[in-house]
């Protein structure tokens, strides 16, 4: 889609949820979008005069977007907002939706504060903790709200965060300026909302430390292992003194950001001189303090990307106290036949949703 990212102003997050079909009967659902390309405002209603508006959008002519319209002052109208009834409720959590990501376009002249709101079944409020600043240059930006606890705060009502997250009742989208407050602000201004959607959240865990624990440490640091960028950890190989262990392999840690992730990803890019020989990945199972391996394979000489997928019971990988994520990935001598050679490693990272 057209239309510059929030990141390349600074990539601003904040805490909100996710999107939604025609069918506004139906409760929240991973992946559904509002794009306003049926004419309505698919729900989205309030006191901001929301209106179908039919060109414009992110993508040009022929692009719907949602636009609202506040007079400031008090009273009806006053506050630039708009939330939905139908199809943006439900039960979050078990959705898997953690975020919303959404164009927002600032049609006015002064700088708009906008965070997300969700409401419980008594009326308790959780908005961003912190707001995402729209400048006012009548330009689409692509901005993503994070839903998490740890992003949202509750400035009204006596709900928890667990009892608003899995029975929603509405979703809402205001400007709201520092200090954040119940109700918004007052403000004359107009913006444009498009492609809504449903999101889950992914975020990417560097490590923090890395050990050479098989082997001979010839060349590199930590900042060799952050970014694919052909800059290199060097091992040179050594033969193991306990059977099937690795001759050469790397211990690397980061921290994650829940403890109980739905999904973890663990991405190494690496490669060898060796033939032949074994790659192989493990992760630390916590719960079972262990060692786990989760990939295996014949070890290629060029560089090459590994992505490990743990979809069911992550958590295992995780220190529920202090989570720390830790992983290895070892080079196993399978009859190499010369006595010089080693393993190298360009990236390692998780990726944590």
């Amino acid at each position: 889609m057209k239309g510059r990212s929030i990141a390349s102003l600074a990539r601003l997050t904040a805490g909100c949820a996710v999107v939604a079909l025609a069918v506004w009967a139906v409760a929240i659902a991973l992946g559904q979008q509002d794009d306003f390309q049926d004419g309505t405002t698919q729900g989205w209603g309030g006191g901001a005069n929301p209106v179908n508006v039919p060109d414009g959008g992110p993508d040009g002519q022929g692009d719907r977007f949602l636009q609202i319209t506040s007079r400031g002052g008090f009273g009806a109208g006053s506050r630039l907002a708009t939330f939905n009834l139908s199809q943006w409720t439900g039960d979050y959590q078990a959705a898997g939706v953690d975020g919303v990501r959404v164009h927002m376009r600032n049609q006015s002249n002064q700088t708009l504060s906008m965070r997300v709101v969700i409401f419980g079944p008594l009326g308790s409020r959780f908005t961003s903790r912190n707001a995402i600043d729209l400048p006012p240059d009548n330009t689409w930006y692509e901005v993503t709200f994070s839903l998490r606890e740890a992003d949202l705060q509750n400035v009204f009502g006596p709900e928890t965060y667990a009892q608003v997250i899995t029975n929603v009742t509405r979703l809402m989208f205001r400007h709201d300026a520092d200090p954040v407050g119940e109700g918004g602000d007052p403000i004359a201004a107009q913006m444009g909302i498009d492609n809504v959607t449903a999101i889950a959240l992914t975020e990417t865990v560097l490590p923090t430390s890395f050990t050479v624990t098989r082997g001979d440490h010839t060349g590199g640091g930590l900042n060799d292992l952050l970014f694919s960028d052909d800059s290199y950890v060097n091992v040179e190989a050594r033969r193991p003194t306990e059977i099937a262990a690795a001759s050469v392999e790397i211990e690397v840690v980061g921290t994650s950001p829940t403890a109980t992730p739905g999904e973890l990803k663990f991405i190494s890019e690496a490669g060898q001189s060796g033939d032949p020989v074994i790659q192989r990945i493990e992760m630390f199972n916590y719960a079972g303090g262990f060692w786990e391996a989760v990939d295996e394979r014949t070890a290629p000489f060029a560089d090459t990307t590994v992505v490990v997928t743990i979809s069911s019971n992550a958590q295992r990988f995780v220190h529920q106290g202090t989570r720390e994520v830790k992983a290895r990935v070892g080079y196993h001598d399978r009859g190499v036949t010369f006595p010089a050679w080693g393993g190298r490693y360009d990236m390692t990272k998780w990726e944590v949703r």
